[in-house]
């Protein structure tokens, strides 16, 4: 059950595209140098040096690195299923990487601190697709490509294209993190109830697409929950 990681910086090549693969533990990606485009569960990022794009648990992502290769600094966070900003940026990260070859548990507590969230994001039809789908009530996805006057058939290539992965598999995956999240963080709600509001047709359903996604179900993780009071470790 323990989820584990260790601060890194990695240097990714120029033009090189990495396929959409998912991360159990949540972390915080600062950007040294370069820069680069991802696509995730919060929608399409196009980030430079000083950005910083967090990761929550079990988050799936592809990335497109632009003209110039990018350095960037990963920090592991807690396990604790806060709603971080996704995106942000700070003044210093050289002072960060320094403290994290120190520290990374203090490194996480100094982003977070000093992190000014930034909510652009890219805005073309798939990207509003996505946002929509992270609604409490997602639309459904012929409809929605009706209103926005495009084929269901068209809408889903391009998102394909933007985000390697299918929108109705986008929204399965997002209900689930949401699910995740409440049974972490509300503890006198019952799974029944958590079902409910995050719209499953019952809690058999919410087990099947939470286990899916963490690799655990819905009991097992209220109840690591408990025993650590929401102080989770970060590794």
């Amino acid at each position: 059950m323990a989820v584990t990681a260790a601060a890194s910086i990695s240097r990714l090549g120029a033009l090189a595209t990495i396929r959409r693969h998912r991360h159990r533990a949540p972390y915080a990606t600062i950007v040294l140098s370069g820069g680069y485009e991802e696509a995730g569960e919060s929608g399409r990022h196009e980030v430079q040096a000083g950005d910083v794009l967090i990761h929550p648990p079990f988050s799936a992502h592809c990335d497109r690195i632009l003209r110039c290769s990018a350095e960037v600094l990963d920090i592991p966070l807690p396990m604790d299923g806060q709603d971080w900003p996704r995106r942000g940026r700070v003044a210093d990260p050289d002072r960060l990487v320094r403290l994290a070859e120190r520290d990374e548990s203090l490194a996480a507590q100094m982003l977070l601190a000093v992190l000014v969230p930034d909510e652009s994001r890219c805005d073309d039809l798939p990207d509003r697709l996505a946002r929509d789908l992270d609604m409490a009530r997602p639309p459904a996805i012929a409809a929605w490509a009706d209103r926005n006057g495009i084929a269901r058939e068209t809408l889903t290539r391009q998102f394909r294209q933007l985000y390697d992965v299918a929108p109705a598999h986008f929204r399965v995956e997002l209900r689930a993190r949401r699910a995740w999240r409440t049974i972490v963080q509300e503890r006198r709600s019952t799974l029944a109830d958590i079902a409910s509001a995050c719209g499953y047709a019952d809690q058999p359903q919410l087990t099947r697409e939470v286990r899916a996604l963490t690799g655990s179900p819905p009991g097992t993780w209220r109840k690591y929950a408990t025993s650590r009071s929401h102080s989770f470790k970060t590794g």
